[in-house]
């Protein structure tokens, strides 16, 4: 997301304030959950008769509050899938694989795939390190 999405009497939500998914490219919740939080903020404006951008930036912390944590923990996620060899994919395929003969979906949880990870593919924790503190 961008550093601000305010100026005086300005509020970007959605695409303009680059709020899509960096992972995945969608970004519909994301818009939703921003243009939540600016009618909120832009209603308590309004309602005080002040929409310059130090009143709006409630919107900046509002939003990442909300929804900034995860968006920067999914762009983490993208820089390192980009990161990856062709002997990562393999090795993340064979904990895949081995996981998917242990458990169903619904069994599964992270400190199962970690642990497969672990012994599957020790090396991939280590380049995963920067997703996991």
């Amino acid at each position: 997301p961008l550093k601000t999405m305010v100026g005086n009497g300005v509020l970007l939500a959605g695409e303009a304030a680059h709020h899509n998914n960096p992972f995945s490219g969608g970004g519909i919740m994301n818009a939703l959950e921003g243009a939540e939080e600016a009618s909120r903020v832009i209603c308590e404006g309004l309602r005080a008769g002040d929409l310059t951008s130090r009143r709006l930036a409630q919107y900046d912390e509002r939003w990442h509050k909300r929804v900034g944590g995860t968006i920067a923990k999914l762009a983490a996620m993208r820089k390192f899938f980009y990161e990856l060899e062709d002997k990562d994919v393999d090795s993340i395929a064979r904990v895949l694989q081995k996981l998917n003969r242990s458990k169903t979906a619904d069994d599964l949880d992270y400190v199962d795939v970690f642990k497969t990870a672990f012994t599957t593919a020790p090396g991939l924790i280590w380049k995963a390190r920067s997703l996991l503190w």
